[in-house]
């Protein structure tokens, strides 16, 4: 799902590097242009920290990876979240969800719920049978890491309704005194296609 965001990044001149000394290589991100240091030529750890400090940003399939990022003050997009309980570090961090599918009533369940059920995603006994996980598209990845260059780059521009959005995911995580200048947000295109499951 991240080699459409590598090619996009690539051809905008902005190198992918990739962080983590235990992942399998993937020869379809390496086609996109994703860079892999060569680990064995450095101190155990090194790469990853010395990345964390010299990158514009993180990625991260919510793993934690993007916790190196939080010493220097370097944003980073988290994908593939599974609920809004604990999120947290810099409020430059934009995240985008995986979602449960509810396989009878054919329809996502709410942000309510998944924080009601914090582990979802690694109930064996219900995932599969009751609901599924659907996990970030392509698409909805660009689409975040394309916010988060804007944002940097000072040439986003939030409408009214963003705000709103963002202000009311903020109020229900974190209480009615959110102040959502110094939280991190959800991608502003994946709020919007699914405000529906915000508390009202």
């Amino acid at each position: 799902n991240f080699v459409k965001v590598i090619e996009r990044l690539d051809g905008e001149g902005i190198g992918v590097v990739r962080q983590g000394l235990q992942l399998d290589e993937t020869k379809e991100l390496s086609r996109a242009g994703l860079a892999v240091p060569n680990y064995e030529n450095f101190a155990s750890g090194f790469p990853d920290v010395w990345l964390a400090a010299n990158c514009k940003f993180l990625v991260s399939a919510c793993t934690g990876s993007w916790l190196f990022g939080i010493p220097f003050n370097k944003p980073a997009v988290i994908t593939d979240v599974y609920t809004p309980n604990g999120i947290g570090g810099l409020k430059d961090n934009l995240v985008i969800f995986q979602l449960p599918w509810n396989l009878k009533e054919k329809r996502y369940e709410s942000f309510v719920w998944m924080s009601a059920n914090p582990r979802w995603s690694y109930s064996f006994e219900k995932l599969g049978l009751e609901y599924i996980n659907i996990k970030n598209s392509p698409e909805q990845i660009v689409d975040v890491v394309d916010e988060q260059l804007a944002r940097l780059n000072g040439t986003w521009i939030a409408t009214d309704e963003d705000g709103e959005l963002q202000q009311r995911f903020q109020r229900f995580v974190w209480g009615k005194d959110a102040d959502s200048a110094y939280l991190p947000r959800v991608g502003a295109k994946f709020l919007r296609e699914h405000q529906h499951l915000l508390p009202d």
